[in-house]
């Protein structure tokens, strides 16, 4: 007799890695000068990342500097054309109190729109929590394939066929937010508090009674 049961398991997990997504942009009329002060401030934001020890930055990417143009109606007619210059930067920190300094620094810089963090773990951990739960998932489809076999007379079960049905979930972008407690004032950077990554599988094991 075969006995199709699916076995799942999840866990939670602290967020090792925040990557931030940081954006330069300046407009003027002139556009060299909307492409100079572009390049000045993400070169400036750069030679800060690359100051930093790996202790505290795991990597950082620069999308490179990217321009447009638009002439803007002010209901009425179109102004003199403008020139937008602008850079994407993605920082991956490991040490959350760092990247809430350098994001209050950074976001007090004129043309620095400092974006959302999402929070990752490296992959070493994930690996390891993932094969975890692979093993919890077929321990827990066995001891159900067995109760249902101990039911209908027989006495063990063996694997046939497992499927992963596991989907993986979009890296985790919603955090909490404090300042630490009677430390800092109301003025003080704002410290990062990720909610825990969600790790979860899903697997459909085939069984035959024995």
């Amino acid at each position: 007799m075969e006995i199709t049961i699916t076995g799942e398991a999840n866990t939670l997990v602290a967020p090792e890695l925040a990557r931030l997504h940081l954006n330069v942009s300046f407009s003027d009329r002139d556009k060299a000068r909307a492409l100079q002060n572009a390049q000045s401030r993400a070169n400036g934001i750069v030679a800060e990342l690359e100051a930093l020890p790996c202790e505290i930055l795991d990597d950082f990417v620069v999308g490179g500097v990217t321009t447009y143009s638009h002439r803007p109606w002010d209901g009425k007619s179109r102004r003199p054309t403008t020139h937008v210059a602008s850079c994407a930067i993605t920082a991956i920190f490991k040490d959350f109190s760092a990247l809430a300094e350098a994001s209050a620094a950074w976001g007090e810089l004129e043309g620095v729109d400092v974006g959302h963090t999402s929070w990752q773990l490296t992959d070493a951990t994930r690996e390891q929590a993932l094969a975890a739960l692979i093993g919890e998932a077929l321990d827990a489809a066995r001891t159900k394939a067995l109760l249902i076999a101990g039911h209908l007379g027989d006495a063990d079960v063996e694997v046939v066929k497992v499927s992963d049905r596991s989907v993986d979930s979009p890296p985790v972008e919603r955090a909490f937010f404090a300042a630490a407690e009677g430390v800092r004032g109301a003025a003080a950077p704002v410290e990062a508090r990720p909610e825990d990554i969600r790790l979860q599988t899903s697997l459909t094991v085939l069984f035959a009674t024995i």
